[in-house]
């Protein structure tokens, strides 16, 4: 390999073969010049072949375009009139892009299609489709339409003419028209295709006319893909967290790992070091004399490696960020110098056109793109499942960037985000068993697991006890060193392959272990502990130039790049996105970069196309937006509070709110709103009834009735008189019926990839199904109409209470306690002889087999395609408010459960682990052992260790995510808290969408303190306590965590002055150590020996 002009050039392949075949990893787009110095439109489509070759794909002559609804009346002269005004008004605003953008419409011409918007008995209407050289041109005629334009000769008044899916993106558009997956495989015959060697680093690179590509048939694998995990090492110039603006707090390594797609094993090392490291073994060991030399290598390794995909743990809000403000830190210094040539010595323009796949140099002599297509860039994303975020990161053609933090944010829900939690939480297996050995005085055991995770000899692991509630060490704070990892093969009744791992145990810890396992109730299993080192340590190693030292740092960044590795295998992140990104037609990048709205509106964008509809392009203005009138959302059938010892039989409707749109035929160009086409002979019309609220409470008309909007959708008969689907229904069961075939295939394969491969495809279907609704109700979404979500929940509330009508119907005694959205909670009080509800194993089989004959009963009823199933059986159950439970899960089986609880403290983030302890406890004994009088025993006790100071910090620790902004930022304890750290330590400053884990102190205030102290002022991070021996404040967890949750279930066993009463015994006695009064019980142990005098008394009081 040899570099030149820094650019990574080797010797090229032509393809073999007669065809070329790929599977697409990403997607981009740029504009070249063409002879008249005007851009054209360019798709670049990367992938790689079965055989391991990356592409690089140039797909020319595909013009992007869109419509322009036009007047029944105009003729040829008005079409000439309008398009000649429009160029105009483009014409004027082509002055910043130095050429006349006017001239890239090179096309326009009349079409007649349908609306994609309210019933008109298949009208069609007239559109002008405007075809363009470039999106640019596309974007800025578009942007010309979204005001009103005067057009004399035309009209009397300024006048917005409607645009149609100028908000369809072209290289979507192009994966539509050619019917390709935006991952999937394609296929090109050679001899439609140019070769063009130096148009990329990728071992081919070709050029094709859009309409030669087609799509492979075999689609259901998944190509060698190559990804990178990478982490960067920094140093400090002082005590805190190093801030890339700071000229000492450099870059000192940067480490890459490789793998293949499917694979735990690394097949490839780097470490890139600043001034020296000592060599390791089957590692890549490169130094350098300064961080330019080092940040220049980085980027030409990425070139050299070509990766499909790159990933790290939060790169996009520290990595990437970091290293791009270094290079621009080196810029700044190197333009003071009276000899600085932009050209050569601007590192920021050297790396970006060294990054990636693609030959920058070539792209700027013959395509004449001034500036290279990687870019460094900062997006602002908001969604609900990620909440306000800045992605700082680096956009490379052909290399799916991938922050694996953001990723797991968004699909799981976890107490904290640091890379050490997330790993211990997703790289962990039970212990099944253990057997222990003695050599040298020493004491080790056996440790046998299904499997090990990939965990690697040296590395370190937890063991862990899990009571249901509240996970915690086998030993507090005790980590254990792996020294070895074997696979044995059990020879007993049943022949099982073990992983054991051996560690050093004490005899304490062989005998809390054994204790552990013999408990029935308990779940023994070991976890990853992230071997972490301080940033002090590194810049210590960094200051002494310690190359043995600076090795171990070197070891610590590669172990953290295999963990993103790792993680991203082990929660089959690719083969998930693949899946998703194919069912939704959006190029893969998107699923990390982008929200939920893309992917759905690429999807009936799809089905319009194929259907000859156009959707119109929403204007904020135009939605009649009025915050306050909303409709109603999902119903709650008021729940009945209580402990049910009897069985509670859980009906549940499979997707109710697809199959609702279906079953009344939701969709925009459904809608009737003129009623010139209401009652029409070849429909069928359904009416939705909707009840109104204002600011969340419902209207009322004079009369006392609620007021009511009634919504009504047409549906086409064919000749047969069978009814046909609108746009959106038709989507919603192609979606749930692939579903249901996926699934059928999963179960006759055996074949473990493709297994994978499918089950992420029935996961995607199902996904999307559910989001369909959401996002005709979301003001943000392309195709939102708020009629339709508004009438999928009513229909929603229908059937939930039309399963509730039929059930104590058909069912004599039958009562449904309960029911939240889909799923309706049964008590079918079966009785034993005396007439008191039975609680038994029997009664429990029983409510099984009623549960599945009312499902029957009421499905024979429901409307097609609505169904509802017997989902489960709650035994006992404790229903405590909507959308609050707890009980014992029962499916088919009457001998295996599980606990399962909603809207609780088991499972809030917000809640310390205490409360679950506390909460966990009462909730054993009341849903197992079924003891009402030793749940409150229990509870006492529990409250006494509390105060007593029994648990170890770890579960007091609350964690909150911080949001972008805030009303009043000051009264929002984590924010504070925040803003504090951020002062202490800048470069450790808590980032937007972090969580922020937090302990309540006791701090000594003054009466006047007191008043004005705000939550932020009582509550430290953990680490901080801990340093400054600060006294964890008991109290404030009893009274603001713990009574509310408690008192909610106890209220259910015990009257409520009771339950006061239990708590008010020990706050009493806190608050009075506060104020420096003696507990009673303390004070008459002093003075038991001696006679009380009444000035004894008086000095107690």
């Amino acid at each position: 390999m040899i570099t030149n002009n820094n650019l990574i050039t080797r010797e090229k392949e032509e393809l073999q073969g007669d065809k070329l075949e790929f599977q697409i990893s990403d997607w981009n787009f740029y504009h070249e010049l063409d002879n008249d110095e005007e851009q054209r439109y360019v798709i670049q489509l990367f992938g790689r072949t079965e055989d391991d070759k990356d592409v690089c794909l140039k797909v020319t002559e595909f013009m992007p375009f869109f419509y322009v609804e036009i007047p029944e009346k105009w003729g040829r002269m008005h079409i000439e009139i309008f398009i000649n005004v429009l160029k105009s008004r483009v014409k004027y605003k082509s002055e910043k892009y130095n050429y006349d953008i006017s001239n890239s419409l090179i096309q326009y011409k009349e079409i007649k299609k349908y609306k994609f918007q309210n019933f008109n008995n298949r009208k069609e209407f007239r559109f002008l489709l405007l075809v363009f050289k470039s999106y640019t041109a596309m974007q800025l005629f578009s942007n010309t339409l979204a005001y009103p334009l005067r057009i004399s000769e035309l009209t009397t008044q300024p006048t917005i003419y409607q645009r149609y899916e100028s908000n369809i993106e072209p290289h979507i558009r192009f994966m539509h028209m050619r019917n390709i997956s935006s991952c999937g495989w394609i296929i090109i015959e050679k001899t439609k295709m140019k070769h063009i060697p130096n148009y990329s680093n990728c071992d081919l690179s070709y050029q094709v006319n859009w309409q030669y590509i087609e799509p492979s048939e075999n689609d259901n694998r998944i190509a060698p893909f190559k990804i990178m995990g990478y982490d960067i090492e920094c140093v400090s110039c002082d005590e805190n967290f190093p801030q890339a603006n700071r000229k000492k707090d450099k870059i000192i390594q940067i480490g890459i790992t490789m793998y293949r797609y499917g694979s735990m094993i690394c097949y490839d090392q780097h470490i890139l070091a600043l001034k020296g490291c000592a060599k390791i073994n089957g590692v890549n060991v490169e130094c350098y004399a300064t961080e330019k030399e080092l940040l220049e290598a980085f980027a030409r390794k990425i070139a050299e490696l070509r990766p499909d995909f790159k990933a790290g743990y939060n790169n996009f809000g520290f990595d990437d960020k970091y290293i791009w403000e270094r290079i621009k830190r080196i810029d700044k210094i190197t333009e003071q110098k009276s000899d600085y040539n932009f050209e050569i010595d601007n590192l920021s323009v050297k790396i970006l056109g060294i990054m990636g796949k693609l030959n920058y140099s070539y792209l700027k002599e013959w395509e004449q793109i001034p500036i290279s297509l990687t870019k460094f860039e900062v997006k602002n994303l908001s969604s609900s499942a990620l909440g306000d975020n800045e992605l700082s990161f680096f956009q490379v053609p052909g290399i799916v960037s991938i922050d694996m933090m953001k990723v797991i944010q968004r699909e799981h829900k976890l107490i904290g985000y640091k890379l050490d939690n997330v790993s211990a939480n997703f790289i962990t297996e039970k212990v099944e068993k253990f057997t222990k050995s003695r050599d040298n005085d020493l004491n080790y055991i056996y440790i046998y697991t299904v499997s090990t995770k990939a965990l690697e000899k040296n590395s370190f692991i937890q063991i862990m006890i899990d009571d249901g509630y509240s996970p915690s060490p086998l030993c507090e704070n005790a980590r254990y060193k792996v020294l070895d990892i074997e696979t044995i093969i059990d020879k007993g009744e049943k022949e099982i392959e073990y992983q054991t791992i051996k560690i050093l145990f004490t005899k304490t810890e062989i005998s809390n272990l054994k204790e552990a396992m013999t408990n029935p109730i308990l779940k023994v299993f070991w976890t990853f502990a992230k071997d972490d080192m301080h940033h002090s340590l590194i810049k210590k190693y960094f200051n002494e130039r310690d190359p043995i030292q600076l090795r171990r740092v070197a070891k610590y960044c590669l172990k953290d790049c295999k963990l993103v590795n790792l993680l991203l295998t082990k929660l089959e992140i690719i083969v998930n996105s693949i899946g998703m990104a194919k069912v939704c037609n959006v190029p893969l990048s998107y699923l990390f970069l982008r929200g939920q709205g893309v992917k759905i509106f690429s999807l009936v964008a799809k089905k319009c196309r194929l259907k000859n509809f156009l959707i119109p392009v929403l204007i904020k203005t135009n939605l009649n937006l009025d915050n306050d009138f909303t409709y109603e959302g999902a119903t709650v059938i008021t729940p009945k509070p209580g402990v049910y010892l009897s069985p509670i039989a859980v009906l549940d409707y499979n997707a109710l709110y697809p199959k609702s749109m279906c079953e009344r035929n939701l969709s925009h160009e459904c809608y009737v709103k003129d009623s010139k086409y209401d009652n029409l002979s070849n429909y069928r019309y359904h009416n939705i009834d909707i009840v109104i609220k204002d600011k969340g409470r419902t209207v009322y008309n004079i009369d006392g009735t609620k007021k009511i909007e009634r919504h009504r959708f047409a549906q086409e008969l064919d000749s047969n008189g069978n009814p046909v689907y609108g746009i959106l229904p038709e989507i919603l069961t192609e979606l749930l019926d692939q579903r249901k075939v996926t699934n059928e295939k999963i179960k006759t394969t055996n074949d473990a990839f493709l297994k994978a491969i499918l089950n992420s495809l029935q996961i995607a279907y199902k996904i999307t199904a559910n989001s369909l609704y959401g996002q005709t109700g979301a003001p943000t979404s392309p195709i939102f109409f708020l009629p339709i979500a508004a009438s999928t929940t009513a229909i929603g509330r229908e059937r939930l209470y039309f399963a509730k009508k039929i059930v104590e119907e058909n069912f004599d005694k039958a009562e449904v306690i309960y029911g939240d959205t889909d799923s309706i909670f049964i008590n079918f009080h079966i009785k034993d002889d005396n007439g008191k509800d039975r609680t038994d194993k029997e009664a429990l089989i029983k409510t099984i087999v009623l549960a599945k004959k009312a499902a029957n009963i009421i499905n024979d009823k429901l409307p097609k395609p609505q169904c509802i199933v017997y989902e489960k059986t709650f035994h006992p159950l404790i229903l405590i408010a909507k959308k609050k439970y707890v009980g014992l899960l029962f499916e088919e089986n009457p001998d295996k459960y599980y606990l399962k609880s909603m809207g609780i403290v088991l499972k809030r983030r917000d809640n310390a682990p205490i409360v679950k302890i506390v909460i966990g406890g009462i909730i054993n004994y009341i849903l197992k052992n079924r003891d009402l009088d030793k749940a409150i025993k229990y509870t006492k006790q529990e409250i006494r260790k509390l105060m007593d100071g029994k648990y170890s910090i770890d579960k007091f620790i609350i964690s909150k995510t911080l949001k972008a902004k805030y009303k009043k930022p000051s009264t929002i304890a984590h924010k504070v808290l925040a803003d504090r750290i951020a002062l202490r330590d800048p470069g450790n400053k808590p980032q937007i969408n972090d969580r922020i884990p937090y302990v309540y102190v006791v701090k000594k205030l003054s009466k006047k303190q007191k008043k004005t102290a705000l939550q932020g002022d009582l509550i430290e991070t953990p680490d901080y306590v801990i340093e400054n021996e600060l006294k964890i404040d008991y109290l404030y967890y009893l009274t603001n965590q713990i009574i509310n949750p408690v008192t909610q279930i106890l209220e259910t066993l015990i009257p409520t002055k009771e339950v006061e009463k239990l708590f008010k015994i020990f706050i009493n006695e806190e608050e009075g150590k506060r104020i420096g009064r003696r507990n009673l019980g303390d004070w008459m142990m002093e003075n038991k020996d001696k006679t009380i005098l009444q000035e004894d008394w008086d000095d107690f009081e």
